[in-house]
């Protein structure tokens, strides 16, 4: 507490304060009242925060006090009151004209006094002009004014005022916010992006409510308190609030050929397919030969023409008939002559023997005939007479005379061959002779090919069938020679 100085004007005022009843004038024309003494009943030596004040009295009484008609202790500035305190006025202590202490306009004030000051005045908890119910008082105040009286509350006063949030953040959060409402009071409120009562502040996860307004189809990314970014999910597009998904056909046909088509599977996915009559993988397709494979399932006596991706047309060719898909030789029978010989001389395995018919059918021949078969080399013609001989029938070809290799020739004669039945006659001597028939390759034959018995030839000049005529003539001349069994050749 500050120390004050009193002025002589305050030390004689002491007295009467203290003891009332006789009247007392000071040297310039104070009064004081034995019963009243500056005193009234609203006021005292009080300002907005106390007034002249102290716990043990200072300038204190009961009733009394100093007191005036119009004011007692009262000035401009609220009485009591000074930059440095004490009972001080231009006259100095409790004067007026009127009575009361007074000074110019007041009682116990100056232009630099009243009981109060920056420092304290008459105030603290040993002093201050104070009084029960008065103190020094009068009808407009007492020691009383607007900006403070005798009183100690002021920002520069005994006590000062306190912002707790000027001090460790007021006890709030370090990610909250203090505020000062009222002297001596502190609120908290977390920081944007936190949440809590201030005291208590957490991030908040932006993303762990409502999918922090991302759409359904957007991953949300925690980015700091309080904030996300939302980026649309693969296969979707859009700003990540509002994802749609992606048509990859939309674009570019999704990347599938030309000719293939492309499907939606899903957000951002497809697939490809190749269209009819082209294969690849959907993204690359390419145009399908049908004739490339198995012959575009035309007959092998067809040809195959190549009308677009994946398509063919099958025609017969000429000397057949059909649909192209399956084909019927239309070719001629086979011319028949006869070629009588008396001859059947054996001439040793090796002699060059000449025939005078082509194919040879019947004359001199090697002693030993070839097994009953079909040949794929070609079997001397001096063993082959000799078959003809024992009542069978020969079939020869030439494929060096084919234009086209007949492709098919060798396969339908060899299908004749091996469809006769069985022969009793072979049955009964050699196992496993189906019927007396062989069949080989011939260089030297004039036609494509031929069939040949003892004295008869069939010689055809296509390279088709005609199984009917075959077939008549073989049944014809079949076991019909001067030799007529069924043993198992020697040349194989």
């Amino acid at each position: 507490m500050a120390r004050h100085s009193w002025k002589l004007g305050a030390l004689l005022l002491l007295p009467l304060l203290c003891c009332g009843g006789t009247d007392t004038v000071d040297s310039d024309g104070g009064v004081m009242e034995s019963d009243g003494g500056v005193t009234h009943t609203d006021g005292g030596v009080t300002g907005n925060d106390g007034g002249v004040t102290g716990n043990d009295g200072g300038v204190t009484g009961n009733d009394g006090g100093v007191t005036g008609n119009d004011g007692g202790v009262t000035g401009n500035d609220g009485g009591f009151t000074g930059n440095d305190g004490g009972f001080t006025g231009n006259d100095g202590g409790v004067t007026g004209n009127d009575g009361g202490v007074t000074g110019n306009d007041g009682g116990a004030t100056g232009n630099d006094g009243g009981a109060t000051g920056n420092d304290g005045g008459v105030t603290g908890n040993d002093g201050g002009v104070t009084g029960n119910d008065g103190g020094v008082t009068g009808n407009d105040g007492g020691v009383t004014g607007s900006d403070g009286g005798a009183d100690g509350g002021a920002a520069d006063g005994g006590h000062g005022s306190t912002n707790p949030c000027l001090t460790n953040n007021g006890g709030c959060n370090a990610n909250a916010s203090c505020f000062n409402p009222s002297p001596g009071v502190a609120t908290c409120s977390c920081d944007s992006g936190y949440s809590g009562d201030g005291g208590t502040c957490a991030p908040i996860n932006a993303c762990a409510t409502s999918h922090g307004g991302c759409d359904t189809n957007a991953a949300c990314a925690d980015t700091g308190p309080g904030t996300r970014s939302c980026t649309c999910n693969s296969g979707y597009s859009g700003d990540g609030l509002s994802c749609a998904p992606i048509d990859a056909c939309a674009t570019s046909h999704g990347g599938c050929d030309q000719n293939a088509t492309c499907a939606d599977t899903g957000p951002g996915t497809r697939s490809c397919t190749c269209n009819s009559g082209y294969s690849g993988n959907g993204a690359t397709c390419a145009a399908i030969d049908a004739c490339a494979t198995n012959h575009g399932s035309c007959d092998t006596n067809a040809t195959c023409a190549d009308t677009g991706p994946g398509t063919r047309s099958c025609a017969c060719k000429t000397g057949y008939t059909g649909n192209g898909l399956s084909c019927t030789a239309t070719c001629p029978a086979g011319v028949v002559a006869a070629a009588p010989s008396d001859d059947h001389t054996h001439e040793p395995v090796g002699t060059p023997i000449t025939y005078p018919s082509n194919p040879p059918a019947g004359g001199p021949h090697w002693p030993v005939w070839a097994t009953w078969q079909v040949h794929s080399d070609t079997v001397p013609l001096e063993y082959l007479v000799h078959n003809e001989e024992h009542g069978g029938v020969v079939i020869f070809y030439n494929l060096a005379r084919c234009t086209d290799g007949c492709p098919s020739l060798v396969s339908q004669l060899s299908n004749f061959v091996e469809s006769q039945s069985q022969d009793p006659l072979c049955t009964s001597e050699m196992s496993g002779v189906l019927s007396r028939m062989v069949m080989s390759p011939d260089p030297d034959l004039d036609v494509i090919w031929a069939a040949a018995a003892w004295g008869w030839t069939y010689k055809v000049s296509s390279s088709c069938v005609d199984t009917v005529s075959l077939q008549s003539f073989r049944d014809a001349h079949y076991a019909h020679s001067s030799e007529n069994e069924c043993a198992q050749g020697g040349y194989q």
